[in-house]
């Protein structure tokens, strides 16, 4: 399984994504991709937070990591070795920002998709896009 959440903390990979591949009964193993060099992938995803941190940090706004997507499989794309990246344009987009909503949401929409599932989500720079959904 990985973790994959844009990592907004200071350091050498500010505004990046990492991606921590979780280890049972190891350290996970953790690698940054920058945005601008890569299209991520992300096959069967749920949508998670620590929803206690993320209404802290809506209430007193101060940052604090909590949210992210859990998936079974990444495709990475290299920008730089591909004509056609995937075209988001069409796509939903997927938010997470605690400071403004405590819970994933998808633009436009009020609603909480805590937990939603999806089949694939593709990355755009730093946004997140339902490329295929879940048919329920």
């Amino acid at each position: 399984m990985f973790k994959v959440r844009f990592h907004v903390a200071d350091g050498e990979h500010y505004k990046h994504w990492q991606i921590r591949t979780v280890c049972k009964g190891k350290p996970d193993r953790i690698e940054y991709e920058n945005p601008a060099e890569v299209q991520l992938e992300l096959v069967n995803c749920t949508l998670r937070s620590q929803t206690g941190k993320a209404k802290k940090v809506f209430k007193s706004q101060v940052r604090d990591v909590c949210g992210w997507v859990e998936c079974e499989h990444i495709i990475t794309t290299y920008l730089k070795y591909t004509d056609a990246p995937i075209t988001v344009q069409a796509l939903p987009r997927v938010t997470y920002d605690p400071k403004i909503n405590p819970y994933w949401n998808i633009e436009g929409d009020s609603d909480n998709y805590e937990t939603m599932l999806v089949a694939e989500l593709v990355t755009s720079g730093n946004r997140l896009h339902i490329l295929k959904p879940i048919h329920v």
